[in-house]
């Protein structure tokens, strides 16, 4: 049974691993100080581009079950989305990151201190970690906590372990409509282009680098409210949609 195979089937157990991260960042403990908009702020603020990196690959050995002190997944290659193009490779991937989160940071350093900038930075940086797919697993959860954690703090750490554990209590899809390069993973054999279609292509994605899409597209997120309005519609319709099938399994 694969990791990934074994994790869908436990939900418990992604939760147990969820609820560790309260304990290994003392976020019970911390749970006034994180509630406040202008304490998270200033705590991203003072992040360096490692730091962040650290907080992010800690939450991944532990949301996949593994003690980060250990490095078991030390020096992996990262993962891909099938649909939605990645960079390819540790240094790009770190490169990717890198820029991503400069533009975050320095968005904070001016934003005004409330949730709206939060809001923004958290879903740029949940984006990010999408986009960039740093892990060979557990991006999707690693995204979601960071994401929770910077527009919510501890208000609620339950949400934030249910939205770790289950993307069915956080469904937000940061699909082509967000991303401002041209996306096409044109070695997916289920995209049928025509020559000239995939020449033309082939010649945008040449002139912009992969990391450079994805620097632009997470200043497009952070800066566009109207995307984000979009983000979290579409989100709440598929919620929505979800609470019905569920409902009418249970009638």
């Amino acid at each position: 049974m694969s990791e990934t195979t074994k994790m869908y089937e436990q939900p418990d157990l992604r939760i147990e691993h969820s609820q560790q991260l309260m304990e290994d960042f003392e976020l019970n403990n911390d749970k006034e100080f994180f509630s406040d908009p202008t304490n998270r702020i200033n705590f991203l603020r003072s992040l360096e581009f490692q730091d962040f990196f650290d907080v992010a690959k800690h939450v991944n050995d532990r949301v996949r079950g593994y003690d980060p002190r250990q490095r078991v997944t030390h020096g992996e290659p990262g993962g891909a989305l099938p649909m939605l193009k990645t960079p390819a490779g540790f240094e790009e991937k770190q490169l990717a990151l890198g820029k991503g989160f400069e533009i975050i940071k320095n968005f904070l350093q001016s934003a005004p201190e409330n949730e709206n900038s939060l809001r923004a930075a958290g879903m740029a940086t949940e984006a990010l970690i999408v986009w960039v797919h740093p892990f060979a697993d557990g991006n999707g959860r690693t995204s979601r906590f960071l994401g929770k954690f910077i527009e919510d703090g501890t208000t609620d750490t339950t949400a934030l372990v249910q939205e770790t554990a289950d993307k069915n209590n956080r469904m937000r899809w940061y699909g082509e409509n967000t991303r401002v390069d041209d996306v096409t993973d044109l070695n997916n054999p289920g995209i049928l282009l025509e020559d000239d279609e995939r020449e033309e292509i082939h010649k945008r994605q040449a002139e912009l680098p992969i990391t450079d899409g994805i620097a632009y597209s997470v200043q497009r997120l952070l800066q566009d409210e109207s995307l984000q309005e979009k983000v979290l519609a579409e989100a709440q319709r598929n919620l929505d949609t979800r609470q019905k099938s569920l409902d009418r399994k249970a009638a």
